[in-house]
């Protein structure tokens, strides 16, 4: 039963890759939106744990406000897939940069200028996060953990027809430590989402002022390699319009006490994440649990 579902979602998927090439740019993100309002109609329960999420943040407070951001992330949502799949299209090496404007601090783009220089590049659920590491290998060579979809026969086709295969990728439940220390000092960039709700050996930072299960992953990693933490948005203007911006490193005063360290850093690092939410709230994922435990 369980094969056959996973071959019914494969059919399903190859489907809208094909229409999604095929159609127009218009007609592709216009099916998209549709979606996204079907979603949002007919999820309920995503739906509710999305504007219970917005509630929380006091992004907005009243019902209307809070679904019209939901609503508008489903649609989000279902246009970046298009658009992801898309990339190559529009994001070739000669009209790049009439599609997509970097923003790079001056003190990162040093360290992607140094080709001995390893980063670690960390960002989240908003703006096209399937974009990053497309886009970004064109700086710089860069690992992505990513992580592996449910249903073999999809993720395969993911990455076998979708941008993926133009950067290397690697499991995030089968990630290796010593693989991405290895990675860094070689001079690569490892990129890493650091806002879902971490299961293994979180530590409980604020998040909008609510402690989170947050994965420690990026700054343990900075701490034993020494590569600078960057945060990096791949943020939408418009259709297959994009501005990526390359913040500063992140800077902390070292204590010496590693798990004090790496709280401050996590917590560095929400903090600017929440900047970015609280300005493009449309464009965050908040249909996922991410405060399960509170």
């Amino acid at each position: 039963m369980k094969k056959l579902r996973h071959i019914a979602e494969y059919l399903g998927v190859l489907l809208c890759l094909f229409l999604a090439k095929r159609l127009p740019l218009n007609c592709s993100e216009a099916v998209a939106t549709a979606l996204g309002d079907l979603f949002f109609l007919l999820a309920r329960k995503r739906k509710r744990i999305a504007c219970d999420n917005v509630k929380r943040t006091g992004i907005a407070t009243e019902k209307v406000e809070i679904e019209r951001i939901v609503r508008a992330s489903f649609r989000h949502m279902a246009i970046l897939v298009v658009e992801a799949l898309r990339a190559p299209e529009f994001f070739g090496s000669a009209d790049l940069h009439e599609h997509v404007t970097f923003e790079i601090a001056p003190e990162s783009q040093a360290f992607l200028d140094d080709p001995a220089q390893g980063i670690i590049c960390a960002s989240a659920h908003i703006g096209n996060w399937e974009l990053g590491g497309f886009l970004l290998h064109r700086i710089k060579p860069i690992l992505v953990v990513v992580r592996n979809m449910n249903n073999p026969y999809v993720d395969r086709l993911v990455r076998e027809k979708t941008h993926r295969g133009e950067f290397d990728t690697t499991p995030k439940n089968g990630a290796s430590g010593t693989r991405l220390i290895r990675v860094l000092k070689k001079g690569s960039m490892v990129g890493l989402l650091i806002d879902q709700y971490a299961r293994r050996s979180p530590i409980m930072a604020d998040f909008f002022g609510i402690p989170s299960a947050t994965h420690t992953s990026p700054a343990r990693l900075h701490i034993s390699t020494k590569a600078p933490i960057c945060i990096v948005f791949v943020m939408r203007r418009g259709p297959m319009k994009y501005t990526v911006s390359f913040l500063p490193p992140i800077k902390y005063e070292k204590t010496g006490d590693r798990d004090k360290d790496v709280r401050t850093i996590i917590e560095t690092m929400n903090a600017e994440l929440e900047k970015m939410i609280r300005r493009h709230p449309e464009q965050y994922l908040w249909a996922h649990r991410r405060w399960r435990d509170v």
